[in-house]
Formats: C-alpha cells, structure tokens, sequence
C-alpha cells in the first residue's frame, strides 16, 4: 500500500481496491496531496479517492482514459464540517485520531448519509455515486498500523 494512504476500502475478499482516503489536519500545497493521492490510485488501480480535512473533502475519480494521473480528475471540493463534525483535541496524536474518526465516520455514512443531513445537492448526488457505492460493498480499513 502506497505510504501516504490513510484509510483503504477493499472488496470483501481484498482482491479489488474500491476507494483510497488520504487524511490531513491542514496542508499548504494541495496539488502535492492530489499528486500522491492520484500516483497511489495508479498503483493499486483504485477508481476513487478522496482526501478530507476538518473542514473540506475532495473526490477525485479515474476515468481510464490514459494510464497516468491525467485520467484523474477531480469530481468535486466540499465542505464538510457540519457533516463530520471533527472536534480537535490538541493531543500529540491528533493526526492518528483524525485518521480514525474519518474511518468511523466512512463505516457509519452509508446509515447516517440522508438527504436532510446533506443539504449540498453536488455532495449528495457524489456522495451516491462514488463514495456509498464502495463503502456499501467494501470493508472500509486503515491502510497501516496507527502506533
């Protein structure tokens, strides 16, 4: 698994990478995050992945037209912070317990993602399209041990 993932949905027997997350508290340069974002859905042949902040989440989608981050494209940026509902503690480990509060949050969305919870019609609509879908028929995990 490509070092930067975060948070791997896997088909139930793990032979099909369904949807990679890449978590982070803050970042500067976003196009270096989508970079290693798209280079690990290249390398594990992942159509979908998304990388979420506290406050916002980006979906990117492979559209299979070439076999470089070119056939990447970005679906949709979000803001997500009434949704997650991500309260920061301060710990020295906040990175650790943001990556599992999404993982919780990803587990729970296909029972708690609804219509009068998402009032963003783009988020709703990508949300169904790319994001349930692998959830509902995948088994959301940690990419890598969280020491």
């Amino acid at each position: 698994m490509p070092a930067n993932i975060d948070i791997i949905v896997r088909s139930a027997d793990s032979t099909e990478t369904k949807l990679l997350v890449e978590t982070k508290l803050r970042f500067a340069d976003l196009a270096r995050v989508e970079e290693q974002l798209k280079s690990a859905m290249l390398e594990v042949s992942c159509p979908v992945g998304i990388i979420v902040t506290p406050e916002q989440m980006w979906v990117y989608a492979d559209e299979y037209t070439s076999t470089g981050p070119a056939s990447i494209h970005l679906v949709g940026e979000f803001a997500i912070s009434n949704l997650l509902r991500y309260k920061a503690s301060g710990s020295a480990a906040e990175g650790r317990n943001f990556e599992s509060f999404v993982q919780h949050w990803l587990e729970t969305l296909p029972q708690t993602a609804t219509r009068a919870r998402i009032s963003d019609a783009r988020l709703w609509d990508t949300l169904n399209r790319f994001v349930l879908p692998a959830i509902e028929s995948g088994e959301v995990r940690a990419a890598a041990p969280r020491y």
